[in-house]
């Protein structure tokens, strides 16, 4: 009996083995169902809410889409209201609708429509107020098409003046940022689009050039107070160069901008061979309120032509050799270039900015200069080619670019080149 009850208690333990194994595996299934069930629902309902999300996306971009349509159509609509004022016979609606033309339209058609109102409305008035409108503009073909109503004879003289100066602050605009890394830009150029740039045998150099290394020896002070701003450097070197010019019955008209704060240059003295720079001259340029760390420049002569239409001149490297001097004079680091080709060029403007965060950079060109078709100014330098002049010169706007993005404190940007009419074509 024993062996019996043995052998039975022996023969019950795999069913009871088994019997734990299939209540373990029905939790197992049980536990599986719930989380594949959960897992389900979570993806139902993120499929859901991501149709609802795009849904919601899509009618709010038909809102947006209604409203940009609404918008052009009202844009076109006062365009439509300005544009048939512009053709009143009053001379007072005329005027209005340029003013308000501006804010009513895209600028493409601002500027087109208001150069042609400049260009041939028949009350002169009216012309006044549509050039004044266009010196606010940057694009460089207003500037140009400002340069040729002033050289145009038929014009009046208080009109042909005004389309002068309304040309020289368009054309600088070229190279003044709107939106820049730092915090005092100023741009002085040779000359405007209706006026050229000249170098002259008696002085040994470009006439800009001249005046304007005699301004920073002090000649610019205008209040004696040992240090000479933007405005007044500039004022002065506008000033002498027009003077200067006008004895041999010539016109050069310099134009100055500045974006941010204005800076401020201290007066250059005489060094004796050897003797360290005076006191008081480091660094070189100085904000109102702070000096800057410290001060780069890049001093360009580039007299290179494009065959009989666009002849070598004879003094850029000499020029630009006299003002590295001036500022190696001032404490400043700088670098040189005579005649460099397009890559020499590109590559000194790259290493320009350096470690000069809180600095001052200062990029000084000198020769020929060319507004092509598309109304960019480029610096013709040695290898430019006349057919190719796109490709081969120097885009002003693109020196403009590295020096508003080198993270300098202040930049100055100095142009013995006009601004003004294309010499020659692109093809």
């Amino acid at each position: 009996m024993r062996r019996l009850r043995a052998h039975r208690t022996d023969a019950r333990a795999p069913e009871t083995s088994r019997k734990d194994w299939w209540d373990r595996a029905g939790l197992i299934s049980t536990f599986v169902s719930t989380v594949v069930i959960a897992a389900v629902g979570l993806l139902i309902n993120s499929s859901i809410q991501r149709a609802q999300l795009q849904i919601q996306k899509t009618q709010s971009d038909a809102t947006i889409a209604r409203a940009e349509s609404d918008k052009k159509l009202q844009e076109a609509a006062l365009a439509a209201q300005l544009i048939q004022h512009l053709s009143s016979k009053s001379e007072a609606q005329r005027n209005l609708a340029i003013v308000a033309l501006k804010s009513g339209v895209a600028q493409s058609i601002w500027e087109q429509v208001t150069t042609i109102v400049a260009r041939s409305d028949a009350d002169s008035g009216v012309r006044k107020t549509a050039i004044a409108q266009l010196s606010q503009s940057p694009n460089p073909l207003v500037a140009k098409a400002l340069g040729e109503i002033a050289r145009d004879p038929a014009k009046p003289e208080q009109e042909r003046a005004l389309a002068d100066s309304a040309s020289r602050q368009a054309a600088i605009q070229q190279v003044i940022p709107t939106v820049s890394d730092v915090q005092s830009f100023i741009a002085l150029a040779a000359a405007s689009p209706s006026t050229p740039a000249f170098e002259s045998a008696e002085i040994g150099g470009g006439v800009f050039t001249h005046f304007l290394l005699r301004g920073l020896m002090g000649e610019a002070d205008k209040d004696k107070d040992g240090r000479i701003t933007g405005s007044e450097l500039a004022s002065y070197v506008r000033a002498s160069v027009s003077d200067y010019t006008r004895q041999f019955r010539l016109a050069q008209a310099p134009t100055f901008a500045i974006a941010g704060g204005d800076l401020v240059f201290p007066r250059v003295r005489p060094k004796a061979a050897g003797v360290a720079a005076p006191e008081g001259l480091f660094p070189l340029l100085r904000s109102p309120v702070d000096d800057f760390s410290e001060v780069r420049v890049l001093a360009v002569g580039a007299s290179g032509g494009i065959g009989a239409a666009l002849p070598k001149l004879k003094f850029p490297g000499r020029d630009a050799t006299a003002v590295a001097d001036v500022f190696v004079r001032m404490g400043a680091k700088v670098t040189t270039l005579i005649d460099p080709s397009r890559r020499d060029l590109e590559v000194a403007l790259e290493r320009l900015p350096g470690s000069v965060s809180g600095g001052l950079i200062v990029v000084y060109l000198s020769g020929q200069a060319v507004v092509g078709e598309d109304g960019r100014t480029r610096l013709v330098v040695r290898d430019t080619s006349y057919d190719a002049l796109r490709a081969t010169g120097v885009d002003i706007n693109d020196v403009r670019t590295t020096m508003q993005r080198s993270g300098a404190k202040g930049a100055a940007l100095l142009l013995d080149a006009c601004l003004g009419p294309s010499l020659i074509s692109e093809r």
